[in-house]
């Protein structure tokens, strides 16, 4: 498995090494380091869509426990992490998956939106209500667009630069 790795992230590294330069086409690859713990080691690509979610999610599982027993320290920590974000008192399962669910988009996470989408179906979350929250998202990644247009600005201007 460790050769494998190992020939599929120089196998992945020559592609972004071949690849135009940068603001041109890449193909979708994605650096190796993104493609690294997808389930099979296969490449992932910008314009991949999982078509079997279920399938995924088992990958994920796997890669999970490997990584576990590499690191389990880790893992622990991670885990009391996400029993910890878990526990609320002032908003209910369904609010806080759609949090969820915003920070996966925004954060481009497959195995986080796999995970809480379930989960959001779970705490009684109904379609309409999902794309509403995921709608803020949409907005705060373009007001964010906007506002780091404002530091090119600065930039162009030469001001806050030491």
């Amino acid at each position: 498995p460790r050769k494998a790795r190992a020939t599929h992230r120089n196998a992945s590294r020559k592609r972004l090494a071949d690849a135009p330069a940068s603001g041109e086409d890449h193909d979708g690859v994605v650096p190796w380091d993104h493609a690294f713990f997808h389930p099979g080691g296969l490449s992932v690509t910008t314009d991949t869509r999982i078509e079997d979610w279920d399938s995924y999610s088992a990958g994920l599982r796997e890669r999970g426990k490997e990584f576990s027993a590499l690191h389990p320290e880790l893992m622990k920590g991670f885990g009391a992490l996400n029993r910890g974000a878990s526990t609320t008192k002032h908003i209910d399962a369904k609010t806080r998956e759609f949090i969820a669910l915003a920070v996966a988009v925004t954060t481009k996470c497959q195995g986080c939106i796999d995970a809480h989408a379930r989960k959001a179906k779970a705490a009684g979350a109904t379609k309409e209500e999902i794309v509403e929250a995921l709608g803020v998202a949409i907005a705060l990644n373009a007001g964010a667009a906007l506002t780091y247009s404002f530091h090119v600005l600065d930039a162009l201007e030469g001001t806050g630069q030491g």
